[in-house]
């Protein structure tokens, strides 16, 4: 008899809790909008509970589930799509739980594919943004099921399918997984954002060989070895698609500004991929090869400013003078240039190098109106700020210096 009430009185707080709203709130009374609103509303409020303890994963992810065929029927298609409910379910379900829920995944389709991938960025972003792990953590999950969808059924060649799966690999550490989905898109009509990406792979590689030697004093022989076969690589790919873009370029008298683009993009990363190699004669010489004519010239001036910055006894181009001028040129194609959407980040990759020039010339007060320009920016910009403070720390110690030594006169002689 107990345990018959306690089983009522269990059955009877539950439907509470995961009941719709009553009949004089119904889904009839309210706009689209609202019952949207409210249904999403519902069940954070549920998540929240979930996660004090009051209901179990599997609760939660039969009402998302439930909720969500609901709300389709009860809503014209149309409508559900313009309050991008979609993606408001996906972030519910990521808070909940890392296993990817089969409603949301059989939603989509071929005409509607590319816009929930948009939708999955911005919430990437925004948890990103607000540190939420758990909720990224279950995102990434998550869209690899996604990603793996369109491939498997709606596109099989989709590139931007192809770039996401191997950025998440990336994310991982797994760069054979990531390369092997980049150099799927390679094949593209548009490859070269899998090209930049593949280049990256490669980098974050070798990035990763340094800081597990980083204890050691000298590298061990397979991780240089190691190091030598990725560098091989990236050469050989720089070199076979600049002379694809350069090919393509010099053979179609209506070049367009992409493509132009991409010759600038990818000239410019191969010439800083030698000088940090040691080779400056060839990073000298691949800036040569752009065309003056061509777009991102802020992007050349800076490479070569770049050049004439790394002091090294074997780079014949060094010259500090040089880098400055060349920084003010690179600042003043970029300002000139209205078609750069990210003028303001691009502009503090040009300026803190023009600061770190002035720095080691000894032009302090240049450098630190530079500092204070990048701080008009992005006033938590950290190099900026430690730049700021290693000048005043050297100002100060000149001050004192200086006032030592005027005052060294007027001390009393010792025997």
């Amino acid at each position: 008899m107990s345990n018959n009430w306690f089983t009522n009185l269990y059955d009877t707080l539950l439907s509470k809790i995961f009941s719709r709203q009553n009949a004089d709130n119904s889904l009839s009374n309210r706009t689209p909008k609202k019952i949207i609103s409210d249904e999403v509303a519902r069940l954070q409020q549920i998540n929240n509970e979930y996660l004090e303890g009051l209901h179990s994963e599997k609760e939660c992810i039969e009402e998302i589930e439930s909720s969500f065929r609901q709300l389709r029927n009860e809503i014209s298609e149309e409508q559900f799509n313009a309050k991008r409910t979609w993606i408001r379910y996906v972030n519910v379900a990521v808070r909940t739980t890392d296993e990817p829920l089969r409603e949301l995944i059989d939603y989509i389709n071929s005409d509607n594919y590319r816009t929930l991938s948009e939708g999955l960025t911005l919430l990437s972003n925004s948890l990103r943004q607000h540190n939420e792990k758990l909720g990224l953590r279950n995102l990434e999950v998550f869209s690899r099921v996604f990603y793996t969808h369109i491939l498997e059924y709606i596109s099989p060649q989709d590139t931007a399918s192809f770039i996401s799966l191997g950025q998440l690999a990336r994310k991982k550490g797994d760069y054979a997984e990531a390369r092997k989905w980049f150099e799927q898109a390679l094949n593209s009509n548009t490859p070269f954002h899998a090209l930049t990406s593949v280049l990256t792979c490669y980098e974050d590689e070798i990035k990763q060989l340094l800081r597990e030697n980083k204890q050691n004093a000298v590298l061990n022989h397979e991780a240089r070895k190691r190091i030598r076969e990725l560098n091989k690589i990236q050469f050989d790919l720089y070199m076979k698609w600049s002379k694809i873009l350069k090919n393509k370029i010099d053979s179609d008298d209506t070049v367009s500004l992409q493509d132009k683009e991409a010759y600038v993009q990818l000239m410019t990363r191969f010439s800083r991929f030698e000088r940090d190699r040691g080779f400056y004669n060839s990073a000298f010489d691949i800036l040569n090869q752009i065309p003056e004519s061509f777009p991102y010239q802020h992007r050349v001036y800076c490479e070569l400013a770049m050049l004439h910055q790394s002091r090294n006894y074997r780079n014949p181009y060094y010259n500090l003078e040089k880098s400055i001028d060349c920084f003010q040129e690179a600042e003043k194609s970029l300002m000139a240039s209205s078609d750069n959407d990210n003028v303001k980040i691009s502009q503090k990759s040009i300026l803190i190098p023009l600061a770190n020039s002035y720095y080691s010339l000894k032009r302090y007060d240049d450098a630190l109106d530079i500092c204070e320009q990048v701080l008009q920016i992005d006033a938590k910009e950290k190099r900026a700020l430690r730049l700021r403070d290693k000048i005043f720390a050297v100002l100060r110690t000149e001050t004192s210096e200086l006032n030592s030594s005027k005052e060294e006169p007027n001390s009393p002689h010792r025997p």
